[in-house]
């Protein structure tokens, strides 16, 4: 029994040692990591094993939210976006103060690197819902614009209008990356239309599930990563021959001897990391941006926002 408990222990501490080194920096203090902000909405996010025995791990993140009364702590757990098998467990502290904690269903040991990645996903879903919900509640009610028929308000589309092609853009960005190469006096590059091979996709996702080992490496005299080809191949499927990321200022124009776009498949998370060798963690990315997400000065951003890029492709794929 108490070998059992010392197993638990240290595996605990190295779940919170790789959590800490996550995005953002948690702080190890005890059995808990933990991330404090102070200001007029301010919380205080902890992660940790809820339950921890030798065969799995639980992990938890806790909300506590000031300004925060049992009312609006009970809307606000209504609008939380939860996913895999997630429960809430949400409690007043006092008057103005609760407290929101998120549990996960457990994962077994073995695949510890997907409980990191829950916390890292989780963390960052339900931080800006809860933020926004708090504003929400904030404010007093308002009379929503009345619009002409058959035109719908700028506000409730995502990002706004683009102000050379007047469509809808993506949130965070002035123009289209197309509009943005016209606006530079730039050619014109028509995106491709291509087949969406999703039942392709699915089959090689499939394949690399079922022989998935997180963190395996190959037996040699150096310990190499495992690199599968069925993953590289469902990324280069799904990307529709253009690089992945958003914002992304122009694929080469140059292909290969093959006639194949210039593009090259990378981890988000390299494997020596504990990265996953899986399309859900992987994008295509043109020299250029791959060289930034690289060595880039704002290479740790870049990669925050890859992350939400692969896993987003992969769901749509997967969802065909």
């Amino acid at each position: 029994m108490v070998n059992e408990q010392a197993k638990a222990n240290l595996e605990r501490d190295r779940f919170l040692s790789l959590v800490s080194n996550r995005s953002p920096h948690w702080a190890v203090k005890g059995h808990a990591v933990r991330l404090v902000k102070d200001g007029q909405l301010s919380y205080t996010a902890h992660a940790s094993t809820y339950e921890c025995s030798s065969r799995q791990l639980t992990p938890q993140i806790v909300f506590t939210v000031r300004d925060c009364g049992t009312e609006k702590m009970k809307r606000i757990v209504r609008t939380l976006p939860l996913a895999d098998g997630a429960v809430v467990h949400a409690k007043p502290l006092d008057d103005s103060t609760a407290r929101i904690a998120i549990v996960s269903r457990p994962f077994p040991r073995t695949v510890r690197i997907r409980a990191i990645d829950w916390v890292e996903r989780t963390y960052g879903l339900l931080r800006p819902a809860i933020e926004a919900s708090l504003s929400a509640l904030m404010q007093p009610a308002s009379t929503p614009d009345v619009q002409p028929a058959g035109q719908v308000s700028e506000r409730s589309q995502p990002g706004g209008s683009c102000p050379v092609c007047g469509q809808p853009r993506p949130s965070g960005y002035v123009r289209h990356q197309r509009c943005e190469r016209a606006a530079a006096g730039a050619p014109e590059v028509s995106e491709p239309v291509l087949p969406a091979p999703w039942s392709r996709y699915r089959e090689l996702v499939a394949r690399v599930e079922h022989n998935e080992v997180p963190g395996q490496r190959t037996q040699r005299t150096t310990s190499v990563p495992v690199r599968r080809e069925s993953a590289r191949e469902a990324v280069l499927d799904r990307c529709g021959g253009r690089c992945e990321n958003p914002g992304c200022s122009g694929m080469p124009s140059d292909v290969t001897d093959a006639g194949k776009p210039i593009l090259e498949v990378d981890h988000v998370r390299p494997i020596a990391e504990e990265g996953r060798d899986h399309p859900e963690q992987m994008v295509a990315l043109c020299p250029n941006c791959h060289a930034v997400k690289t060595r880039g000065s704002t290479r740790h951003e870049f990669q925050q926002t890859l992350f939400k890029v692969a896993r987003t492709a992969h769901q749509r794929a997967m969802a065909g």
